[in-house]
């Protein structure tokens, strides 16, 4: 397991698990603050599953539009993320990564017409599609 932070290359805006909105996952922040670290822990092969700082699971839940929200009290396939690098870290750089929820085979997009909203709904990796990985210490 590992701390993270990630930041849509669309909006520039950190990820938040918004516990005054159902713990909804949003492209929303200017900051980073504990509301928007997540521990990334590793599955097998390149799968991962995200634990909010609420100690719940993210999850795509099909019942909200393929919403994403911090949730779930167990991983399962709904909790389940293939992790794609785009671009690896350097020094001066976070890596850029791609998440596609294994149940739908779709990509995360951070909406910019739902005000930032993680939903599980492209078909491709594209900007609106892409985070930066940041580790948190």
């Amino acid at each position: 397991m590992s701390r993270i932070a990630l930041q849509s290359l669309v909006t520039g805006k950190y990820v938040c698990a918004d516990l005054e909105n159902a713990a909804k996952l949003a492209a929303d922040r200017p900051w980073r603050n504990e509301w928007e670290i997540f521990e990334l822990i590793s599955l097998d092969g390149s799968r991962v599953a995200l634990k909010a700082f609420n100690g719940r699971y993210v999850c795509a839940d099909f019942e909200q539009q393929a919403r994403l929200t911090a949730s779930r009290s167990q991983i399962l396939a709904w909790e389940t993320f293939e992790l794609r690098t785009v671009t690896a870290a350097t020094a001066s750089t976070p890596a850029q990564v791609g998440l596609r929820s294994v149940v739908n085979d779709r990509w995360i997009c951070a909406d910019l017409t739902d005000g930032g909203a993680l939903k599980a709904s492209r078909r491709w990796l594209q900007n609106w599609e892409m985070f930066r990985l940041i580790p948190v210490e």
